[in-house]
């Protein structure tokens, strides 16, 4: 967990300049007022104040949780022992396998299956009161525990880039399921400007030796249509993260 706070704050070093006149604070978990709900767990926080407010940008995850199919297959009544670890679980999330003609042990089918959320919340308290502005959500489904990846690389990122007196807001995460350390994972540059969501989309890069994979980018209507000073920013921010650690 430090070492995840580390990366995510070293990641935010590059918003610090461009989001000189507006006043950014990181929040803790225990910092969030009551109002500002979210699901799953705590990752990052920010908050700041304009004429529209106060505002609250909160990342969250949730943790691996069982597909249905799998929590389907834990039903099964039927008890057997594994016999690779000696704990009971339920037949129907094993399948026989064969060796020489006879069963020599189970292997698990559905029980290691997982999705996990990540979620971004936009909270405005106002003197009308407490509002969600949006909430922005993005998961891996039906993925080994082993090989699923989701996660943010970057905690909340708060700019004035056109000097129109509104937070343009950044965030940037991978998620991906991959058998083969070397597979890029997906990566998510996600700008929310007056509340509309413009997005670029691509694999991150890996290398092995003198090969490359992945790098492919593409962003969308919303994001080309932006000023040109806000895609620039963007343009620098993909690059800082698009290489795979």
């Amino acid at each position: 967990m430090k070492a995840a706070k580390a990366i995510l704050a070293a990641a935010c070093a590059i918003c610090n300049s461009a989001s000189a006149e507006i006043k950014v604070t990181d929040l803790t978990k225990a910092e969030i007022p009551e109002q500002a709900q979210y699901k799953g767990d705590f990752v990052a926080a920010v908050t700041w104040k304009d004429k529209d407010g106060v505002h609250y940008v909160i990342e969250s995850e949730t943790p691996l949780l069982m597909t249905k199919e799998a929590r389907a297959a834990m039903n099964d009544y039927r008890v057997v022992e594994n016999t690779i670890t000696g704990e009971k679980d339920s037949i129907a999330n094993y399948e026989l396998v064969e060796n020489n003609g006879k069963i020599d042990t189970l292997r698990n089918l559905e029980a290691d299956y997982r999705v996990k959320g990540l979620f971004t919340y936009h909270y405005v308290n106002s003197k009308k009161g407490w509002n969600l502005e949006w909430k922005n959500m993005d998961n891996v489904n039906q993925c080994s525990y082993k090989n699923l990846t989701a996660n943010y690389l970057t905690k909340p990122i708060i700019t004035d880039l056109d000097n129109d007196k509104k937070a343009e807001i950044w965030f940037v995460y991978v998620l991906g399921c991959r058998q083969y350390h070397l597979t890029p994972l997906g990566i998510r540059e996600v700008v929310y400007v007056n509340g509309e969501r413009a997005t670029v989309r691509g694999l991150q890069i890996t290398k092995n030796g003198d090969k490359t994979y992945g790098g492919e980018s593409k962003a969308d209507e919303k994001f080309m249509g932006l000023p040109q000073v806000i895609k620039e920013y963007g343009k620098k921010l993909w690059l800082k993260h698009v290489n795979q650690e």
